[in-house]
C-alpha cells in the first residue's frame, strides 16, 4: 500500500500518482487522502482511472500525520510506504523493498533518494547513512518517501502522533526502534 496525503498540490498530484502508476512492481494499492482544497487537486487525483487507486476526501482540513493515519486505516497492503504528493518514487521502489525486506528478513527498509527540482530533473542525491538507533536521536532524518514497513509494526507500535505537526515520522521511527524491530538501510544507487 502506497499512502498519500494531498493538500493544495494540483501542480505535482499528477506526476505522484503516475510515478505509483509506472511502478514496475504492479501488486500495489494507492490511498490517496485529499484535505479540502483550494485548488483542483482532488479533481486531479479523480481524475486517474486505476482501480487500485482509492480517493479518501477529508471532510476538514487535518494535518498530514492524521492524513497518513487515515490512509493506512483504510489500506490492505501487506507492505506500507509512504509518498508525498509533491514527490514521486523511482519507477522500481516498490520492487527492490519488498525483494529487500524479504531477503533481508527487516521489518522497515529505507533508501537513499534523489532530489528533483520543479521539472523533475534529476539535481542532486542524497546519501543516507546505515541505521542506528541513536542517530534518531541527532538530526538523523529518514525521509518518509524512502520507508517501506510492514504492516504489522504498526499494530505494535500505533500510527503517526496526530499531536506533533513536525518530525511525526522521527517519532515513528525510534518508537519502531525502541521496539525491537529491524530497521536497515538500503542502496538504490
Amino acid at each position: 500500500s502506497v499512502i498519500m496525503p494531498a493538500y493544495n498540490v494540483e501542480k505535482y498530484i499528477g506526476d505522484a500518482i503516475r510515478s505509483v502508476i509506472n511502478q514496475t512492481y504492479k501488486d500495489w494499492e494507492l490511498v490517496v487522502v485529499v484535505d479540502p482544497s483550494k485548488d483542483r487537486t482532488l479533481q486531479v487525483a479523480k481524475s486517474f482511472k486505476d482501480k487500485r487507486i482509492r480517493i479518501i476526501e477529508n471532510k476538514k482540513r487535518t494535518n498530514i500525520p492524521t492524513s497518513r493515519n487515515i490512509g493506512l486505516k483504510v489500506s490492505s497492503g501487506k507492505f506500507i510506504s509512504f509518498l508525498d504528493a509533491d514527490d514521486m518514487f523511482v519507477p522500481n521502489k516498490l520492487e527492490l523493498q519488498v525483494r529487500f525486506i524479504k531477503k533481508e528478513r527487516v521489518d522497515m527498509v529505507y533508501a537513499d533518494f534523489f532530489i528533483i527540482n520543479l521539472k523533475g530533473k534529476i539535481i542532486g542525491k542524497m546519501k543516507m547513512d546505515e541505521f542506528k538507533k541513536e542517530l534518531l536521536f541527532r538530526k538523523f532524518l529518514i525521509p518518509t518517501g524512502s520507508v517501506m514497513v510492514k504492516r504489522k509494526v504498526f499494530k505494535r507500535v500505533g500510527f503517526f502522533d496526530e499531536r506533533l505537526e513536525l518530525a511525526e515520522d522521527v517519532d515513528l521511527w525510534m518508537r519502531i526502534a525502541e521496539a525491537g524491530f529491524r530497521i536497515k538501510k538500503m542502496n538504490f544507487y
